[in-house]
């Protein structure tokens, strides 16, 4: 199993939101403070075979 990085997002310099941060190749790159963007996640199948999805956030690409 793949460890889990949860981190507090700032959205603006009120809101803040606990969040798992995904596609994280090298877990001693991650920092304070760092860039992320918004991704969205499928979670699970219901019992109605409907998904259920979630919101994530990976850390920003470097623009080239």
């Amino acid at each position: 199993m793949m460890p889990r990085h949860i981190a507090m997002v700032r959205l603006t310099d009120e809101i803040v939101i606990k969040s798992e941060i995904v596609d994280v190749i090298d877990p001693h790159q991650l920092q304070i403070g760092q860039p992320v963007e918004l991704v969205i996640r499928k979670q699970v199948r219901e019992s109605n075979l409907a998904w259920q999805y979630s919101y994530k956030f990976r850390p920003k690409q470097q623009q080239a």
